[in-house]
């Protein structure tokens, strides 16, 4: 599967995302846990988000079940980790995949927090590294 040089044709699609139902978030996903999660449809990643608070709550009653076939999920150990991979996938579909993104508006910062988003100025590759080294979301560049 491509789109626009997002390639997930190196890794069979179900061995990294579930089936997006109710009964399987509850299977996979442990109470009250951070995380940050994507929804796919027909193979694309569709809508990119998060929890602060319980991730399984949010994915098993989340409003695109049914619509999105599959879902994957990374925990994250801070509400901040969460914001800026969530912000970091946003910005990716975003310049990638416009048109699928059932997103509508760009991620909120966490409740009492006064981090900006580092990713909205795509020319400020600075912000990238800090924000990639400081959090250990990626150890070296990711290219689609």
């Amino acid at each position: 599967m491509s789109h626009r040089g997002i390639c997930l044709q190196s890794v069979p699609f179900e061995r990294f995302a579930f089936r997006f139902t109710p009964e399987v978030v509850r299977i996979l996903i442990p109470n009250d846990l951070v995380g940050v999660y994507l929804l796919f449809d027909q193979g694309e990643a569709v809508y990119v988000g998060r929890s602060d608070n319980c991730l399984r709550t949010r994915l098993a009653n989340h409003p695109f079940v049914g619509q999105a076939s599959y879902f994957t999920y990374e925990i994250c150990h801070s509400r901040l980790r969460a914001f800026y991979l969530e912000a970091y996938w946003f910005h990716r579909l975003q310049e990638f995949a416009p048109q699928r993104l059932l997103n509508s508006i760009h991620p909120a910062k966490p409740a009492n927090c006064s981090q900006t988003c580092p990713f909205c100025n795509s020319k400020n590759s600075k912000a990238l590294k800090v924000a990639f080294s400081t959090l250990g979301i990626l150890d070296k560049p990711f290219n689609f």
